[in-house]
């Protein structure tokens, strides 16, 4: 910007007017002040990537963030998960989902579509009977489902779960009374699971065969009273009895077994029997 200022002098006693020039400089560039201040807002408002809302009165799943990482939405009123429940409120890159101690009875199977980068999800202690087979089929890289506590069985003519990514499984203090030999043919990579606190009174021959990596089988206090070999591809490598109808026939009672005293048990019960 350019300035004229006018500046009166007396030199000799004659009076002289002169006009001084300046120029100001306009910046098209935004000062440093808004510079720091557009830096603080983005620094103080990071992407909150661990949301937790427990005991909140929640009845449905809230908005949520695209980089958001993982939730907890437990104890909460939530019923129910419809079709794309997380991803249409913005969840893209979801690791990690908690949802336990809720009143789920229904999840859409399709309650989980678009987070691929999903690996561990817990729904213990709600009031689910049944899921759909495919409901975490396009999760790549699920590796832990938690059911704990629900009302889950099994149908004898349909496999409980398609998961080729799966780990480990706990359904523990379910209504499962009898395992089929379909049961478990969706999750071939599973090497945990958790059977425990459930009636179990019929497991059927070849039951546990798909589970060709399983590592690790807790039946514990539940009915089972007979295993055997023909049940698995190979043995477990850590097999819990503890407090069941089969693990009580000895003397003293059997509770965690391993590697080749499991080989053995599975021998003399399918000989037994």
């Amino acid at each position: 910007m350019l300035q004229l200022i006018p500046t009166k002098m007396d030199i000799c006693g004659v009076k002289y007017v002169f006009f001084m020039c300046t120029v100001t400089a306009i910046s098209t560039f935004p000062s440093n002040l808004d510079t720091t201040t557009e830096w603080e807002v983005a620094t103080t408002n990071p992407p909150p990537f661990h949301v937790t809302q427990m005991s909140m009165g929640l009845d449905e799943i809230p908005e949520g963030h695209p980089q958001t990482k993982s939730v907890n939405f437990a104890y909460n009123h939530l019923s129910s998960l419809e079709n794309a429940t997380f991803s249409s409120k913005s969840y893209k890159a979801l690791h990690v989902i908690e949802l336990y101690q809720n009143r789920i009875n229904r999840v859409e199977v399709l309650a989980f579509k678009g987070l691929k980068s999903l690996k561990t999800v817990d729904l213990s202690e709600n009031n689910i009977t049944s899921l759909g087979a495919y409901t975490f089929e396009f999760n790549g890289r699920l590796e832990k489902l938690d059911l704990t506590g629900n009302q889950i069985s099994f149908n004898r003519d349909m496999h409980f779960l398609v998961s080729h990514s799966l780990l480990t499984l706990v359904l523990s203090d379910n209504k499962l009374e009898s395992i089929y030999e379909f049961s478990f043919v969706g999750v071939p990579k599973l090497r945990n699971l958790m059977l425990d606190y459930n009636a179990l009174n019929f497991i059927e021959a070849k039951s546990f065969k798909p589970l060709v990596n399983l590592q690790f089988l807790s039946l514990a206090h539940s009915g089972v009273h007979v295993l055997s070999l023909n049940m698995f591809d190979s043995a477990p490598r850590i097999l819990d009895l503890t407090s069941t109808t089969l693990g009580n026939t000895f003397d003293p009672p059997l509770r965690k077994l391993k590697t080749t005293a499991v080989e053995r048990l599975l021998a003399i019960d399918m000989y037994l029997n």
